[in-house]
C-alpha cells in the first residue's frame, strides 16, 4: 500500500475541493437525480481500508438480507484487503469490485474503472462505511445511486466532505462501531429529512455473529501443514496462536516484539504448549526475530503462509489468541478460540471483537485512546506506554487462566 501519510494528504488536498465541487454541482442537480427504488434491489457498499471491519459488517449484512432476500449487494475494497471478504458468502465474488492502493497511478486508474462499472450496474443505494473519508464519499456519489448513506460530521470542525450524502447518519462513538455500521443500514429505510439518522434504538444484542466450523479434511490439512513445520506436534498439544503484529494504517498498536518474544519463552517451558507465530507477508521479518530468539522447535511461523481460511482452521485447533488490537481478533472471532487482545491507542468499547470468549486488556491510561475517527486515526503520540506497560506475567497468566479451563469476565 502507499504511505499512509500520502494517502491522507491526498484524500484532504484533492478531496476537500472535489467534495466542494460536486456538492454544489448537486444543488442545480437535484431534478435529475434517479428515482429511487424502495427497498433498494443493488446496494454498494465501501469499505476500503479495514480488514477487521469486513467481519464487524457482516451482522448488519445478514440482517438486510433476511429482510430483503431479493437485494444484491455489490462491495468495494481496496484490491490488498480483497481476501477479508472471504466471510461475506452474501456477495458474490462478481460483485467485489476493488481498487489497488499500491500507487497513484493505479488508484486513479483503477478508480475510473470501478466507476464505469457501478455507472453501467446503476446502484439503488451506497452505503459509505468509512469514517469521514472524502475519497470514499466522492466514490459514493460517483456511483450514481441517488440513495447515498454515510456518516455526516454535522457542526464538528475539520471534516469537510461536503453535501453528497442523501441519509446523513450521526457516527456515535459511545457505541461499538458495529452498531454504527448497523445504522448506516437502518438509515436506507429511514425518512432522510430527519437529521441526524437514525432516531431508533439500537441494541448490541442485535448484533449477533454466527461461528464459521472447520470441515475434517480443512482440519486435516492444517495439521499436515503444521507438522511439516515441527514433526512432533499432534492434537494432544495445546497451541497458543500469537499475532504480534499490527497494520500499518497504525502502528502504535503493536505490544512490543520483546514481550512476545519473552511470553513465548514462558509458554514453552510447559512441554505441552506449542505456539503458532501468525501474520500477512509484510509481517514475516517480525515472525521471524520472534522465532529466532525463541529458538525453540514449538516455536512455529506461519506467517505470510496462511490463506484465511486456513486461519480459520487454525482458530478452530487451537486454544488461545494473543493479538494485537488488529484485524486478527476479529477473525478469531467467529470461531470458539480464546482471545486475549491488547488495546491502547484506540478503545476497545468501540472495536472489541464480537466474541463471549474475548479477554481485553485496557490500561485506559489518561491520554487513551488518542486516536479516533475525528483525528483520522492519527496520534502525536512516539512511546506507547499505554501498550508498553502491559507486562508479559499478566498476559501469561491470563493465557493460562484460560488452558486450566477458567475464563475472565468479558469485558464491557
Amino acid at each position: 500500500m502507499m504511505n499512509v501519510d500520502v494517502m491522507r494528504k491526498i484524500d484532504r488536498c484533492i478531496g476537500v475541493p472535489l467534495c466542494f465541487l460536486f456538492s454544489l454541482a448537486d444543488r442545480f442537480l437535484k431534478s435529475l437525480r434517479r428515482a429511487k427504488s424502495t427497498p433498494p434491489k443493488k446496494i454498494l457498499i465501501i469499505q476500503l481500508s479495514e480488514m477487521g471491519s469486513t467481519v464487524l459488517v457482516r451482522p448488519s449484512v445478514r440482517y438486510f438480507k433476511d429482510k430483503f432476500p431479493d437485494t444484491e449487494f455489490f462491495y468495494l475494497i481496496f484490491k490488498e484487503m480483497k481476501e477479508s471478504l472471504f466471510f461475506l458468502d452474501e456477495i458474490p465474488q462478481t460483485n467485489i469490485l476493488t481498487i489497488t492502493s499500491s500507487s497513484l497511478s493505479g488508484l486513479i486508474k483503477s478508480s475510473l474503472e470501478v466507476i464505469v462499472r457501478l455507472q453501467k450496474e446503476k446502484m439503488d443505494a451506497a452505503l459509505d462505511l468509512e469514517l469521514f473519508s472524502r475519497f470514499s464519499c466522492l466514490l459514493s456519489r460517483l456511483s450514481g445511486a441517488p440513495v447515498r448513506v454515510g456518516f455526516d460530521n454535522f457542526y464538528a470542525e475539520g471534516l469537510y466532505r461536503g453535501s453528497l450524502l442523501t441519509h446523513r447518519v450521526h457516527y456515535n462513538y459511545y457505541n461499538h462501531i458495529s452498531l454504527n455500521f448497523f445504522a448506516l443500514f437502518k438509515a436506507l429505510s429511514a425518512d432522510e429529512h430527519d437529521a441526524p439518522l437514525v432516531k431508533e434504538h439500537l441494541a448490541q444484542d442485535e448484533i449477533r455473529q454466527t461461528l464459521l466450523e472447520s470441515t475434517e479434511e480443512g482440519k486435516k490439512v492444517l495439521w499436515e501443514k503444521l507438522k511439516r513445520e515441527s514433526p512432533d506436534i499432534s492434537p494432544r498439544h495445546r497451541l497458543i496462536v500469537l499475532n504480534a503484529n499490527a497494520s500499518q494504517l497504525l502502528p502504535l498498536r503493536r505490544w512490543p516484539i520483546e514481550n512476545y518474544i519473552q511470553l513465548a519463552k514462558k509458554l514453552l517451558d510447559n512441554k505441552d504448549y506449542y505456539i503458532i507465530l501468525t501474520g500477512v507477508r509484510s509481517e514475516m521479518p517480525d515472525a521471524l526475530a520472534i522465532s529466532s530468539a525463541v529458538n525453540n522447535h514449538r516455536c512455529i511461523s506461519l506467517a505470510g503462509k496462511s490463506t484465511i481460511q486456513e486461519l480459520i482452521d487454525l482458530y478452530n485447533c487451537a486454544d488461545v489468541l494473543v493479538s494485537n488490537d488488529s484485524a486478527p481478533p476479529h477473525f478469531a472471532s467467529l470461531t470458539s478460540i480464546r482471545i486475549v487482545v491488547l488495546f491502547g491507542p484506540e478503545t476497545p468499547r468501540l472495536y472489541a471483537p464480537l466474541s463471549v470468549n474475548r479477554d481485553v486488556v485496557y490500561l485506559g491510561l489518561a491520554c487513551s485512546p488518542c486516536v479516533s475517527a475525528f483525528s483520522h486515526r492519527k496520534s502525536a503520540c512516539t512511546n506507547n506506554l499505554c501498550l508498553k506497560q502491559i507486562s508479559v506475567d499478566d498476559i501469561f497468566q491470563r493465557v493460562q487462566t484460560y488452558l486450566s479451563g477458567k475464563s475472565h469476565a468479558p469485558f464491557e
